[in-house]
């Protein structure tokens, strides 16, 4: 039977006013989901302006567990040629829960009105999500405009969560190292959505040096195509360990879930470690066929649950 295989990542979320221990994003949340209940469709907000894509918050619940949180879905929806894909009767209620979106067997999976769902949990300082580093901007993005009111001034932004091996300290990272690795699919190059682009300046070079350019798959079988580029650490005397992840963070942030995998930290005694053994994870599999049941939505708060109780301990 086919599975789906998620990753939940944690975030922490950063404060603009340093002076707050914890952040305003769970309190503001609470009070625009629960005070003031709006429905489904005036809680959808185009992802670009013009779009007709959308993502909304389509179901959420308070949780009172310790610490307290809010759990929820959200969605990425589209409008179909064929259909409204998701009833436009849903658009009128609070929630709406992924079990209950009708599936037409008549109607393909191209057409479904649900492009993607990512579930999350709210504390007063982690975002636990399946969300990858990649989309926790839109997402940011999206709760800025949702929380306009609310927020005043203060801008919600998240860091990826740095969760070290207990034998690793912060002040052994030296260097953080990304291998720009490409790979073929279809005979095409697949890359992920680094920014450094070292790749495509490799290929250019090359270009320039050898008249017969020959196959690219070849070129990238022998190794030829790649590069590394490194960023010397140093953790000034006296930074408060907190301060140093918040840095650390700030290198993995512009990096796709795909470029993360190339992404590895050296430490003084010259061992290197895989980045995604340092931030971060956790995995859960999710059965393809019951993924729009109810009991399929509890199973991951409670897998979320499980893991926000692993990091407070960790």
């Amino acid at each position: 039977m086919a599975t789906k295989k998620r990753t939940f990542y944690a975030y922490k979320i950063v404060n603009e006013t340093v002076s707050n221990a914890t952040s305003k994003l769970k309190t503001d949340l609470t009070q625009k989901l629960t005070s003031n209940v709006d429905n489904f469709g005036n809680r959808c907000k185009a992802i670009v302006d013009g779009s007709a894509t959308q993502d909304v918050l389509a179901c959420f619940v308070p949780l009172n567990n310790t610490p307290s949180c809010i759990a929820g879905e959200m969605w990425r929806i589209a409008p179909s040629k064929d259909m409204p894909k998701i009833p436009q009767a849903l658009f009128t209620q609070e929630i709406v829960r992924s079990d209950e979106v009708p599936d037409d067997p008549n109607v393909s999976p191209t057409d479904k009105s649900r492009m993607d769902y990512h579930f999350f949990m709210v504390t007063d300082s982690i975002l636990i999500t399946t969300f990858p580093p990649y989309r926790t901007t839109a997402f940011a993005r999206y709760l800025n405009e949702l929380l306009l009111v609310y927020r005043g001034a203060h801008i919600y932004k998240f860091d990826p969560l740095i969760i070290l091996p207990s034998n690793i300290k912060l002040s052994d990272i030296t260097a953080i190292s990304f291998n720009d690795k490409p790979v073929m699919e279809n005979g095409k190059i697949k890359r992920g959505q680094s920014k450094f682009g070292i790749f495509k300046t490799g290929i250019s070079n090359l270009k320039n040096f050898f008249d017969d350019f020959g196959s690219t798959n070849e070129l990238i079988d022998k190794k030829i195509l790649s590069a590394t580029m490194t960023l010397k650490l140093t953790q000034p005397k006296g930074m408060p360990d907190d301060i140093y992840q918040q840095k650390l963070s700030a290198f993995l942030k512009p990096l796709s879930a795909g470029d993360v995998e190339g992404v590895s930290f050296k430490l003084a005694n010259g061992e290197e470690i895989k980045a995604m053994t340092i931030q971060a994870k956790y995995s859960y599999v999710f059965n393809d066929n019951d993924e729009a049941t109810k009991e399929n939505v509890l199973n991951a708060y409670n897998v979320m649950d499980e893991y926000l109780r692993r990091l407070q301990h960790s």
